[in-house]
């Protein structure tokens, strides 16, 4: 009895998280279905007395309490630019955001159920996948079959899903996200879970593969850069050893990928020159407004009169790159806290701490849902708590 008690239980949770990502970019009033979603499960682990923070816990959520308290308080006496309220607000969402993450690391990890939460995560991950297709089929029907109500909790604007440079023009997958790249965003989250977990485990590579082609589909420039990096991660630490005993398989492999490539090229060489080979050329020449903002234009609000301190929570207009948000809302102390973060994940895994890194460049939003369902993702899979390492086939 206690054992389908304890299933149940954990099968609702593990669903209702794997929900709160996807829905992560629906709003209704002035919050996501993802910030609801996860205030409920935060209310049920208190309910079901599943709920636990360890004392190391506390006391560094003591600390980052009372950082934050500082900064409020000096930023209000000091800064005349600073809106209490607009602090306030991104205070209280920060401490619920920690308390969430902290609390649904300890039930995943202590119970054992991260295979479990990677198979959830897959599943919805390959919905969102097959909701984007029948998406792209409806809009190239032209009103023969519907699709709107995916959207409407969220964008349907044109610029959100057409690409339109004067020359060519194309349906950009995005799913029920707002936009591509946050569909790519939350793809090669899952992508990067799957390749690069510390536990090894494994999940049916047909999941990979959707997931892979449909991060093509959304013609996001960052996120196919990323789910190619996370790839050959996998490759080059996973099948290292395979590589080394196939040199020719491999070599074989590569030919044949080569020809392909260039059979589409061939093709479709118009498509790529304008998509990828013109789009790589605007990032450094700052046409792309979206990429070169991700590489070098995220850094302009930095407060250079207050580095210490920054602009004060919740003060930073929304840009592509989390380190650059850190240090021109909270300052040197800020940036200072989230690179010791991205260290300790880089210590427990080298590769998913690379991924971390390039992710954290590809869209921004410290105070969003998505980034700290990644988080909670990237820290989970970083770590080896469970010593026996486990393959899983669905």
């Amino acid at each position: 009895m206690n054992e389908t008690y304890h299933h149940f239980w954990s099968t609702l949770f593990l669903g209702m998280i794997g929900l709160s990502f996807i829905l992560s970019d629906w709003m209704l009033g002035l919050f996501t279905f993802s910030e609801y979603t996860l205030g409920i499960v935060i209310a049920l682990l208190v309910i079901t007395g599943r709920f636990r923070i360890t004392k190391k816990q506390i006391k560094w959520i003591l600390g980052i309490i009372i950082f934050l308290s500082i900064h409020l308080i000096i930023h209000e006496r000091f800064n005349d630019q600073f809106y209490f309220k607009t602090g306030i607000a991104a205070f209280i969402k920060l401490l619920f955001y920690i308390i969430i993450v902290t609390s649904l690391y300890n039930y995943i990890v202590e119970n054992r159920l991260k295979k479990q939460f990677l198979i959830f995560n897959n599943v919805f991950a390959v919905l969102t996948c097959l909701i984007g297709w029948y998406i792209v089929v409806a809009i190239y029907s032209e009103g023969l079959l519907p699709f709107e109500f995916f959207w409407r909790f969220t964008r349907s604007d044109l610029t959100s899903y057409i690409f339109n440079n004067g020359v060519i023009s194309f349906v950009r997958m995005r799913s029920i996200f707002s936009e591509p790249s946050y569909f790519g965003f939350y793809l090669n989250t899952i992508l990067a879970m799957n390749y690069l977990n510390s536990n090894r485990l494994r999940v049916n590579w047909k999941f990979s593969i959707i997931i892979s082609i449909t991060i093509l589909l959304t013609f996001s420039y960052s996120a196919i850069a990323i789910m190619f990096l996370s790839t050959g991660l996998y490759i080059f630490s996973a099948k290292r050893e395979w590589l080394k005993r196939n040199k020719r398989k491999m070599g074989l492999l590569v030919v044949i990928l080569l020809i392909i490539l260039s059979v589409f090229y061939a093709l479709f060489s118009d498509f790529f020159n304008y998509v990828f080979i013109q789009r790589t050329v605007n990032i450094f020449t700052d046409i792309n407004n979206s990429g070169y903002s991700r590489l070098f234009g995220s850094w302009q609000y930095v407060n250079k009169d207050n580095i210490l301190l920054g602009n004060g929570l919740g003060h930073t207009p929304s840009i592509w790159n989390i380190y650059a948000y850190m240090i021109s809302d909270l300052g040197i102390f800020g940036l200072a806290g989230f690179i010791l973060l991205t260290v300790s994940i880089i210590k427990s895994n080298k590769e998913l701490g690379l991924f971390f890194i390039v992710m954290n460049f590809s869209k921004g939003g410290y105070l969003s849902s998505s980034f700290w369902l990644f988080l909670l993702l990237t820290v989970i899979y970083s770590i080896e708590k469970e010593k026996k390492n486990s393959k899983m086939w669905i």
